[in-house]
């Protein structure tokens, strides 16, 4: 509600209810956003995105592709190929990825919310990915998954917008 209320998540309409739908996964633009508008940062029509495969806006309206141009020159997200380079903008974000942009937002930004696990600190979560791994780490050390029962939570299945919702609120917050 908190999110809802700065603007950062909205729903959908179904009659005269607005539905949040927490169990619905989350497309990697909308991530890109949500991290945009979370933190703050100001995005315009002149910022250009980078990615090939992310279509583009043709007016003078702020489009997914002004929010993920924002989240990659700020290093939160990165591409998933890079001869082309691509971002794919319509894949469902699977929960590694979620932890791994949560913190590099949480670190980029130099936010000070964040701290570095001590050497040889272990959670629960598995953290042997070379590209997600050393996060997944830095996320449960801070607490950004604290309210998951991370009991059988499996860090390849895709994000569901609850999750996406209470890891942000728990950096932004």
């Amino acid at each position: 509600e908190a999110l809802a209320a700065r603007g950062v998540v909205s729903g959908t309409v179904s009659g005269n209810q607005r539905l949040f739908k927490p169990d619905e996964p989350v497309l990697r633009q909308q991530l890109a956003k949500m991290l945009v508008l979370g933190l703050g940062l100001v995005v315009t029509t002149s910022d250009e995105c980078l990615f090939e495969d992310v279509e583009l806006s043709s007016g003078e309206e702020l489009y997914p592709d002004h929010y993920v141009a924002v989240a990659a020159r700020e290093g939160m997200v990165v591409g998933t190929s890079l001869r082309p380079l691509k971002f794919s903008p319509y894949h469902n974000v699977l929960r590694a990825q979620l932890l791994t942009m949560v913190v590099r937002a949480g670190r980029a930004l130099g936010r000070g919310a964040l701290s570095a696990p001590p050497e040889g600190w272990k959670g629960e979560l598995p953290t042997v990915d070379p590209t997600h791994g050393e996060n997944i780490r830095w996320a449960e050390y801070n607490g950004l998954v604290a309210l998951m029962d991370l009991k059988g939570w499996d860090v390849w299945k895709p994000a569901s917008r609850g999750e996406v919702a209470q890891v942000l609120w728990t950096l932004v917050k």
